[in-house]
């Protein structure tokens, strides 16, 4: 590719070696990148929607985690 940084080379090398199956992951990766910094409008997929919708039905429920496992998730994240 004419005029490519050698980083840049280096990224479609890495992207044209993976497998197929992944390509879809890369597209997905690409567009989010494009839309944070062109500070478009994100669209959620139906997965990520069915998600919130699952979230909010859940806290309309009641289903709320106590102040201790807040605490243990927040825990769980951190390095020792």
């Amino acid at each position: 590719m004419p005029g490519a940084t050698s980083k840049r080379q280096q990224i479609i090398e890495r992207v044209t070696s993976l497998p197929e199956e992944l390509l879809d992951d890369v597209e997905e990766s690409l567009d989010g990148i494009e839309q944070f910094h062109s500070a478009q409008v994100y669209h959620a997929s139906p997965e990520e929607l069915n998600v919130l919708d699952a979230v909010d039905a859940e806290v309309e429920r009641g289903e709320l985690a106590t102040e201790e496992e807040v605490k243990a998730a927040f825990a769980s994240f951190r390095h020792p």
